[in-house]
């Protein structure tokens, strides 16, 4: 015979919890009667986890969230929505992991919430999280998996504010010098360094430099343009159109030999790059040649910044593929030369 896992005291966090599959399950307030329905509900879910259903009580919120992420899977294809939102969503999970989620309401929501800004969780974070919970109650709605109250209900919790709450602000994504660049491209070995030039000269995002393939780039013009199938918002129907001068060109011909329809950079252990490893490899090489701290991300800023600079917003904006001046504007650093010179002049 089966042992049952026995519901015990988490002192710490005065938590009652079970210890199942070698993890600990966390089911709310010690004591509490919600603590105790969430363990009916987990010895319930045992045996038929895969159950829609549970009586009593409802889709446990672990359930409602893997049945969720099955469905993004399908529908974000070549997109890291799915890992964004799986990323987010395990916090939630891990807070009301059996818990029915026809009882998850404004008020654990923004408990939630509160407990996350009191250990320092970013502002951006938390508000990501709860844009995630709602689409998460959206689309259990649209499945007749909870009652179109429930999200009423949820979509009437409130996003953090700047300034009025004691969650982490994060700081903005910088441009990296050009000069801490160069320090970089002196002694990095290929395919690293050109994948950083290409980056600089296209105004690429780690993830698309990285999945970069002959395939997918139109080179019947003197300037080619690059397709990805598969980036940010391929999911809503954009299309992503990179175009690729010539100095980036001569950095690709000599990879000309692969295979037209197979990723062009590979790591030392001959996988394809993705952006996980291309940072990290260039982390790992700046640290040991003392050199500072940046990641790729910040590459798209620093071409952005220089875009405007010498081309203007509205160049920019094209070449980055946005659809508004607002979102270039996150991307490029104000060049204050110009500012300070108008200040200058009339005061």
């Amino acid at each position: 015979m089966k042992k049952i896992p026995l519901m015990h005291h988490h002192k710490a966090s005065n938590k009652a919890r079970v210890y199942f599959k070698g993890k600990h399950i966390y089911l709310g307030e010690w004591g509490s009667p919600a603590a105790q329905i969430a363990y009916q509900n987990f010895l319930r879910q045992i045996d038929e986890i895969n159950a829609p259903i549970m009586k009593g009580g409802g889709l446990p919120v672990c359930v409602a969230v893997g049945k969720f992420l099955d469905y993004a899977k399908e529908y974000y294809q070549g997109s890291h929505e799915v890992e964004n939102l799986r990323s987010t969503l395990r916090v939630f999970n891990d807070y009301y992991e059996w818990q029915p989620i026809t009882e998850i309401g404004p008020l654990k929501i923004m408990d939630m919430m509160q407990s996350m800004a009191k250990q320092e969780v970013s502002r951006y974070r938390i508000n990501r999280l709860l844009s995630h919970i709602k689409r998460l109650m959206d689309w259990l709605v649209s499945r007749e998996l909870i009652g179109s109250e429930k999200l009423a209900a949820i979509k009437s919790v409130k996003s953090l504010k700047a300034g009025r709450t004691a969650a982490r602000e994060l700081p903005p994504v910088p441009a990296v010098p050009i000069e801490v660049v160069e320090e970089t491209l002196k002694e990095i070995r290929k395919p690293l360094c050109d994948m950083i030039q290409i980056q600089l000269l296209t105004a690429m995002r780690p993830n698309e430099v990285c999945g970069l393939s002959f395939a997918e780039i139109d080179q019947a013009k003197a300037v080619w343009v690059y397709r990805p199938a598969k980036h940010k918002t391929s999911y809503r129907g954009h299309k992503r159109q990179i175009l690729i001068g010539p100095e980036a060109q001569a950095l690709l011909r000599p990879y000309s030999f692969l295979p037209r329809d197979k990723p062009i950079f590979y790591t030392t252990k001959d996988l394809p790059f993705d952006a996980g490893t291309y940072g990290r490899a260039i982390l790992e090489h700046n640290r040991r040649h003392g050199i500072a701290h940046w990641m790729p991300n910040q590459l798209r800023h620093t071409a952005a910044t220089r875009l405007v600079k010498e081309f203007g917003w509205e160049a920019a904006r094209i070449i980055l593929g946005h659809k508004s001046f607002d979102i270039t504007a996150i991307y490029a650093e104000e060049n204050l030369e110009k500012t300070a010179e108008i200040i200058g002049r009339i005061g």
